[in-house]
């Protein structure tokens, strides 16, 4: 009787391709597994295995017509690499979320992070999360994507993977801010510099830097006294700068100066020569303290032995008495004779 040999009938399972042997060869009707589907080798010729990215392997453009996939699947490929070509249906982490490989990736593309954004159609996100948290950051170690860091009393998140020596004052445009904080720096120096966050008492009121690549210039501008857009005020407050120089430069909101015997407090920014009782100027000034005036006339059982003009009252044992002084260009006093 003669023979017939219809050759090979059913599946030969061959393993996961990578774990193949280069120079190891396929033949018709062997299945292999790559990055987690079955492929089934249909060609009569048999394919010597080539392994790497660039193989003979089922995903390869040249070897398609070689190879039928029987089933698709996912396979984990650890943390995403630069420089990496990835298959379709590869999982990947990048920072602290998932990304699955939408169609083969090749090794120039971007981050999977900016490629899902951007929605390119190599990679989608599968589910979101965040990288490590570091306390106090030094600013020196390298950061991953999401990692979460404290600075300068505020939380940062990284936009992306961050080489050392990079934090959110030298390079703010890598950073999300998550929760913003307060670093207290005194009185504003014109020397300083200050970084976002930063706070500073300016005559009187209180300020933080709101531009998140700091500034070096003063919270009022010293020409219109407006607020710069690179500081915001927290609160109003009033500094007590004197009495009233009329060869001042000019005085800032939040400044207190007597003027005669009352205090008034500026309300805008002013010019030399612009004082609390000159008409093109008064709206400038609000008068927050008024002294009192007494007629003399009025009182009774005076002893005016020592009074002078300038001359202070006290009552004093049933009567009223003098007692005279002397005020400076300083604000400093001088009192003599009178009963004490």
């Amino acid at each position: 009787m003669a023979t017939l040999n219809l050759g090979r009938v059913r599946i030969n399972f061959r393993g996961d391709f990578e774990s193949l042997t280069s120079g190891d060869e396929l033949i018709y009707y062997d299945a292999v597994t790559f990055r987690g589907s079955l492929y089934v080798y249909l060609s009569q010729e048999p394919l010597k295995v080539i392994l790497g990215d660039s193989g003979s392997h089922p995903q390869n453009p040249s070897y398609f017509e070689y190879y039928t996939m029987i089933a698709k699947g996912i396979v984990y490929a650890g943390i995403w690499q630069q420089g990496k070509a990835y298959f379709e249906n590869e999982i990947v982490k990048y920072g602290g979320s998932t990304y699955i490989a939408l169609q083969n990736v090749p090794i120039h593309l971007d981050t999977p992070q900016r490629e899902s954004i951007a929605e390119t159609g190599y990679w989608i996100e599968l589910a979101s999360g965040l990288g490590k948290y570091i306390p106090d950051y030094d600013g020196v170690m390298a950061l991953h994507n999401t990692d979460m860091v404290t600075w300068d009393t505020s939380l940062y998140m990284a936009k992306e993977d961050i080489p050392k020596f990079i934090n959110p004052t030298t390079n703010p445009e890598k950073f999300e801010v998550i929760a913003a904080g307060f670093r207290p720096n005194g009185t504003w120096n014109p020397l300083v510099r200050y970084s976002f966050r930063h706070t500073v008492m300016f005559h009187g009121c209180q300020y933080v830097v709101v531009n998140e690549i700091g500034t070096d210039k003063q919270p009022l501008n010293e020409l219109t006294g407006k607020l710069e857009a690179d500081w915001q005020l927290m609160t109003k407050g009033l500094n007590y700068v004197g009495i009233y120089d009329p060869d001042h430069t000019g005085y800032y909101p939040g400044d207190v100066i007597t003027f005669g015997r009352d205090a008034y407090a500026v309300q805008e920014k002013t010019v030399k020569g612009e004082g609390p009782e000159d008409s093109h100027s008064q709206h400038k000034y609000t008068k927050i303290i008024a002294s009192s005036n007494i007629r003399l006339e009025e009182l009774i059982n005076i002893d005016s032995t020592n009074m002078i003009d300038g001359a202070l009252l006290q009552y004093y044992d049933g009567n009223w008495v003098a007692t005279n002084h002397v005020e400076d260009q300083t604000g400093d006093l001088t009192i003599s004779g009178g009963v004490y």
